[in-house]
């Protein structure tokens, strides 16, 4: 039934209710601002009733297989929309290599005009570029992106002019998915032959997951790998840009006097893994970078193993750099160096065979808590001011009270005054 008819037929059952109760009266207090007030208080409630039907279940909302195609609320039949089940998710992980690279999405406005990254990445675990709620961070955002693909909360690529193969290894990006609803919804398309044709018109390779149709286009260029071992560091005074497929920022020498030389750094994006560059270092340093690498993720924990070297290492993880990351040795704490613009990098002692990196949110730091303690301190010195203030009122009610009594006595002879005027008269 529409919700009008829903309205309608509401109102008038409400309607009908009130003139039988005047016609039968059966309370003399029903008077006719009892009345109104039922009237109102009816169509308030249908009102808000149906509009939250409307807004909730309205046609606006039923644009499947378009994402949110009204910018409102979506809704969608029960088997569209489910979590994928952990076959796909490993199938899907396995095709785009999830555990060593990044993906990129590269969406059509036709598609959804919003923000698509967050629900792809989480929905099926996948490592992306742009995968944002809050906003875009700092670094990121200073990347040269194409006009339309930075947002104040996204990244998105929208065409393959949007593309820049040099940005994207730097971001240890190996293939760019062409959108589906398929991927979006996780349910198969009903129309197969109409997406495949247009897979095929966009040039990317058609990928099938259990029913569940995408495309992929490799990058052209390979993408820096998710961590390695540099040689050659060198320090930047600050983060450095992207120019010509190439980092560039001032040289940071080894001391800072006045009489340095102005020198600008800069390192190829393809040869970062030779040679990189460093904030907060100094000068230009030589480190050994043989033998194995073992790095093992774990959400935000970050374990590093090497084989011991007499001379320094020097290895860089292509995550983004934050300043709330720690790395410690089992006897010390040692920094990062936000490296490469978005990455850590991290100055492994010689001898040492494993460092772990984890990130510590604010809320789990030494001032955060000496915070909470001071706020509960507060809190505690609060409300016993609060009790002592209120025990000080009632000892001077009380103390009032009793110099009432005493002067009553005095002059009246008893401590009721009306008493003790009967007496006195």
């Amino acid at each position: 039934m529409p919700p009008v008819a829903v309205k309608a037929l509401l109102a008038v059952l409400v309607l009908a209710a009130v003139l039988a109760a005047f016609l039968c009266r059966p309370y003399r207090t029903l008077d006719g601002r009892v009345a109104a007030t039922i009237v109102v208080a009816t169509f308030a409630l249908v009102e808000t009733v149906t509009y939250a039907h409307f807004k909730v279940n309205g046609p606006q909302n039923w644009t499947y297989p378009v994402p949110f195609g009204s910018l409102s609320y979506m809704d969608v039949p029960p088997s569209v929309l489910r979590p994928p089940s952990e076959e796909k998710l490993k199938a899907f992980a396995d095709k785009l290599e999830v555990d060593d690279f990044r993906s990129v999405l590269l969406t059509s406005r036709s598609l959804y005009e919003g923000n698509i990254t967050p629900h792809i990445s989480q929905f099926w675990r996948a490592r992306m570029v742009g995968g944002l709620g809050p906003g875009v961070p700092k670094r990121l955002a200073a990347l040269p992106w194409p006009d339309g693909g930075l947002g104040g909360h996204r990244i998105e690529l929208r065409r393959m002019s949007h593309v820049n193969p040099d940005l994207l290894s730097l971001l240890n990006v190996k293939y760019l998915i062409v959108t589906t609803p398929d991927l979006y919804f996780n349910t198969a398309s009903k129309n197969p032959d109409q997406l495949l044709l247009t897979l095929v018109a966009s040039r990317a390779e058609v990928v099938n997951i259990d029913g569940i149709s995408l495309g992929l286009i490799k990058n052209p260029v390979a993408p820096l790998p998710r961590h390695f071992l540099v040689e050659k560091v060198t320090g930047v005074r600050e983060a450095p840009r992207v120019r010509e497929g190439a980092l560039e920022a001032p040289a940071r020498p080894a001391s800072d006097r006045p009489d340095s030389a102005f020198a600008l750094a800069r390192g190829r994006i393809d040869q970062l893994t030779s040679h990189s560059l460093a904030e907060d270092f100094r000068g230009t340093e030589i480190f050994d970078a043989s033998g194995p690498l073992d790095v093992a993720y774990h959400d935000d924990v970050i374990d590093i193993r090497i084989i011991p070297s007499s001379r320094d290492r020097f290895v860089v993880i292509d995550e983004r750099y934050h300043p709330n990351w720690r790395a410690r040795t089992q006897t010390q704490d040692i920094p990062i160096f936000p490296t490469n613009a978005v990455m850590m990098g991290v100055r492994i002692p010689a001898s040492l065979d494993r460092i772990e990196l984890r990130f510590e949110p604010f809320f789990s730091t030494r001032a955060a808590h000496m915070l909470m303690s001071l706020a509960v301190l507060i809190f505690l010195a609060a409300t016993g001011a609060f009790w002592l203030a209120q025990r000080h009122v009632r000892h001077a009610m009380l103390r009032g009270s009793a110099t009432g009594r005493q002067a009553a006595v005095s002059i009246y002879g008893s401590a009721d005054p009306a008493l003790g005027q009967r007496r006195y008269q």
